[in-house]
């Protein structure tokens, strides 16, 4: 069956079983218990029949036995008076059915959700009983509507009902209190550090909140797997050091091609406030080296370490992997060039002035706002790589080049331009960055959800079903007849 084998660049869609719970490639039947999901047909865009003309589809086998005994147990042959009732009676004048027994709910292009009840797989959303209720609310429903979309669209794990979502409550979480905790622990120390007039340990302590409360978040997203911390430490010691070697580079640079004399480093994290209004627009040389060049340079090297710890089995066997490590060391880097520019503050307790304005601005985004843009371009990049490793397409790469190199490329240059407008105006760009890169990286994030959930199935491959001869996702049984794919696999549930 080997030569069957082949793989997709997507997979099928994951459905959660209504029998086992478990995660399972959209089909008629269950990959991990092989009973039935539903019982209307699916779509048929990812499930590519044989050249050969192979027979019909074999009758869906009942998916209790009790049905079984039930269908039998309708017509007794030894009463006379018995009347088989599976049947509608047919209209004399045109022979057919009757025309109200045609409509029997059964929808075959529906796509909802399903539930089962007593045994029975049935659509989980109950239709909207005008009559029964006598009255309507569409402004209510129209609302939930709304509001479901919104879910929808914005979290990372979905709505209720949502496949991803349902397996992440199940898998537990992290209690939201652990992360409000934990933050109100370093604003303590950082509030003491500012009363004591020791702004470097509060600007130490305060860069890596940010990244810390970033990854606890993503371990949480993963559906089976943790990541060790001691490698996501390692990242995010990896990216630090890419940051201090990269930050002092950049501030260097900006020294001697653009802005002189200021008081902190402003061109290894940007935000040159008022110096960069002094100094005007930045040259055209500075734009390709600081907007172009080093980026790119930084983005990929902050690949590069999650990479080097792929030689680790239990590092690359999920894509959330590669997300995860990612963003430890894109987040390190960011906290890193905060450092490198508040350094004269934090050695020598050296003030930059400024007024509120500025100071409130290169704060939030030093400290808050670059660790997630330079962490979010960073995971989508070492999605990307994860992903080429498992399915071997060159668009799997390409896409996050893309939006991994270019992204920080188009942001960097821009961020550049609009340094001389204010740091005001500087934060207000990274906030647009930040808003678009949460659905970019929330994409990324699902697929790699997605595709560690057809992992986990098997391979995320497709075979050849050796009873119905169509091509399904491999798993212990078939999704389309419900028959045992592998021998070590016994009769369903």
């Amino acid at each position: 069956m080997s030569d069957d084998v082949t793989r997709t660049e997507s997979g099928p869609e994951i459905v959660t079983c209504p029998h086992c719970g478990e995660l399972t490639p959209k089909g008629i039947f269950c990959a991990n218990c092989g009973r039935a999901l539903a019982r209307q047909p699916v779509s048929d865009d990812w499930q590519k029949r044989p050249a050969t003309t192979t027979p019909a589809d074999p009758p869906m086998p009942i998916a209790d036995e009790e049905f079984a005994d039930d269908a039998e147990a309708a017509i007794d042959p030894q009463d006379s008076n018995a009347v088989d009732d599976t049947e509608p009676d047919l209209d004399p004048a045109t022979d057919e059915p009757p025309a109200d027994s045609a409509d029997d709910g059964y929808d075959p292009d529906y796509d909802g959700d399903l539930e089962v009840v007593d045994g029975e797989v049935l659509d989980s959303i109950v239709p909207y009983q005008e009559e029964e209720e006598g009255r309507s609310f569409p402004a209510l429903e129209r609302t939930r509507r709304i509001g479901g979309s919104l879910a929808k669209a914005v979290s990372i794990g979905g709505a209720e009902g949502d496949p991803i979502h349902d397996a992440l409550e199940r898998r537990g979480r992290r209690p939201l209190a652990d992360y409000r905790r934990l933050a109100g622990i370093v604003a303590l120390a950082v509030l003491v550090a500012l009363l004591l007039n020791n702004a470097g340990i509060a600007i130490l302590l305060s860069v890596f909140l940010v990244p810390v409360l970033t990854l606890l978040y993503l371990t949480d997203l993963d559906l089976f797997e943790r990541e060790p911390w001691p490698a996501i430490v390692g990242a995010l010691g990896a990216g630090a050091v890419i940051g201090l070697l990269f930050g002092t580079i950049g501030a260097w640079l900006t020294g001697a091609f653009w802005i002189e004399g200021a008081s902190f480093y402003a061109g290894a994290a940007g935000y040159g406030a008022r110096f960069a209004e002094s100094a005007g627009s930045p040259p055209i040389g500075w734009i390709l080296l600081g907007g172009v060049v080093i980026p790119a340079i930084v983005v990929i090297a902050c690949a590069i370490a999650p990479v080097f710890m792929r030689r680790w089995p239990v590092l690359r066997n999920e894509i959330m992997d590669g997300v995860t490590l990612g963003a430890a060391t894109g987040s390190g880097y960011a906290a890193a060039t905060a450092v490198v520019h508040y350094w004269p503050a934090i050695v020598h307790g050296q003030n930059p002035g400024g007024d509120v304005s500025d100071w409130t601005a290169t704060i939030v985004g030093l400290i808050v706002l670059r660790p997630l843009i330079y962490g979010a371009f960073a995971a989508v990049l070492c999605a990307s790589i994860w992903q080429y490793a498992i399915d071997q397409r060159a668009s799997s790469l390409t896409r996050g080049v893309v939006a991994g190199v270019g992204g920080i490329i188009v942001f960097s240059i821009v961020d550049l331009l609009i340094q001389p407008a204010g740091a005001a105006a500087e934060l207000v760009w990274q906030l647009v960055v930040v808003l678009a890169l949460w659905f970019v990286t929330r994409s990324a994030i699902r697929g790699a959800l997605r595709q560690d959930a057809l992992s986990m199935t098997r391979s995320g491959r497709r075979v050849t079903c050796p009873a119905c001869q169509r091509i399904t996702p491999d798993g212990s049984f078939c999704a389309h007849c419900g028959a045992p794919l592998h021998a070590d696999n016994g009769a369903p549930a």
